[in-house]
């Protein structure tokens, strides 16, 4: 799945659109190509979908104020007034984002063992 940022969705479909996962999967399986345009709660909607058609238990959960961030830490920059520097790391502070949680088992770790992980598919940060 294709993702926009930018508030333009001419050559698809604006990601507030979408209302469901069936209609973004069969519009891949029709054309065969990435679907345009979904943001994190679609892309989320898609990937519980498939999780739990494998198998995998999965939720859809929602995020307020997630950083992402390209290294250990999340690096903000102010001027001496306290305003924002804009572009100085790729680093962000989202006001929300969807992303999902699910139950999977990893052979590596002692039987029984119950992990939980949360994976976020939005991959675009813009």
């Amino acid at each position: 799945m294709r993702s926009s940022w930018t508030g333009r969705y001419g050559s698809g479909i604006h990601p507030c659109c979408w209302n469901g996962s069936v209609a973004v999967l069969q519009r891949f399986l029709h054309t065969r190509t990435p679907v345009k345009y979904g943001q994190c709660w679609v892309m989320a909607g898609v990937a519980v979908t498939m999780m739990r058609a494998l198998g995998i238990a999965a939720r859809p959960i929602t995020c307020y104020n997630m950083a992402s961030c390209s290294g250990p830490t999340v690096a903000r920059y102010f001027t001496s007034e306290g305003d924002f520097v804009h572009g100085i790391t790729s680093d962000v502070v989202w006001v929300y984002r969807v992303c999902v949680e699910a139950r999977m088992r990893r052979d590596d770790l002692p039987p029984g063992t119950r992990l939980h992980y949360v994976c976020d598919f939005s991959i675009a940060i813009g």
